[in-house]
Formats: C-alpha cells, sequence, structure tokens
C-alpha cells in the first residue's frame, strides 16, 4: 500500500491560520491572576448555529498514524480539546481534499483547536497512548453535516 508522508510540525499560529484558530495561553496576558490561578478569557468568540454537542473522540495508539480518510463540514466549526497530545491532520479543498495542502500539527496537551468549515480533517492520532479529545460543535453536525471520503493514497504522519 502506497501512504503519503506527513512530517510532523509543532502547531503555531501561523502554520495553522488556514485552517481554524489555536487555542492556546502563549503569550496571552491574564484577565486575572493570583498565587492560585490565572484566568484567561476569550482566547475565541464563536457563534453557533443551534444546540451545542459535547463529545468525545477516543484515539488509539494501533492507528499507527494512518489517515485512510478525511471528512469536513460545510456549516460548522469543530472545536478540538484534547486531554493528551495528538496530532491534527488537517487540509484545504473544496469537494475533494488538495493534497499539497496537507499538514500534521502536533498539539500539545492544554491547547485546543478549532477547524473552520470546508477543512478537510480526520480523528486526532495520538502517538504514545490512549488520548479523549472533546469535541464541541453544532449537535446536528455528524447528522447533517458531514462530508467523508476515503483516501486511495493514505496519509501516514512521520517524526
Amino acid at each position: 500500500m502506497k501512504y503519503i508522508d506527513l512530517k510532523i510540525e509543532n502547531i503555531n499560529n501561523e502554520n495553522s491560520k488556514e485552517f481554524g484558530i489555536l487555542l492556546t495561553d502563549k503569550n496571552k496576558k491574564p484577565l486575572y491572576k493570583d498565587n492560585s490561578y490565572s484566568y484567561i478569557n476569550n482566547l475565541s468568540i464563536n457563534e453557533f448555529t443551534e444546540d451545542v454537542s459535547f463529545s468525545i473522540v477516543k484515539s488509539y495508539k494501533s492507528a499507527n498514524g494512518i489517515v485512510p480518510t478525511l471528512e469536513y463540514h460545510k456549516n460548522t466549526a469543530e472545536v478540538l480539546i484534547p486531554t493528551g497530545d495528538v496530532v491534527l491532520v488537517l487540509a484545504k479543498g473544496v469537494d475533494i481534499p488538495d493534497i499539497q495542502t496537507a499538514k500534521a500539527l502536533f498539539l500539545k496537551n492544554g491547547d485546543g483547536f478549532i477547524i473552520n468549515p470546508y477543512i478537510w480533517h480526520y480523528a486526532p492520532l495520538t502517538i504514545d497512548r490512549v488520548v479523549n479529545t472533546f469535541v464541541i460543535f453544532n449537535c446536528n453536525t455528524s447528522d447533517s453535516d458531514l462530508f467523508k471520503i476515503e483516501l486511495k493514497n493514505k496519509f501516514k504522519i512521520k517524526n
């Protein structure tokens, strides 16, 4: 089987902005801070068009960094908040993914990412252990705003 290798990059605002919004406290000034905690607000402000669903994707190491399919949503932004380190595979494209734009971005525990509509993506991949990722989006997204394809040449993430 033929694979398209994607080198893993550490995510930052610059290399991820074409796909969505990085949610991180890096370079953010807390609204409130004392000896117990800091509060950083408004990392992103988003409007949802219907009731919001809170779900979990459970990622397994047994996937071996293979990406067999990609999906996108026309009308829905998708918020991902992992409980461990994950790799996001993202690509642009209208009716099919533009393979030339594909990236594998390392998202560390404690950060999140909002995938814009029309961005092709796969479930977060884990490298060394089972990781839960909270998924927040419109409650009917999985039923009425999910477009998925099987890749002829699957992606494989590489360090």
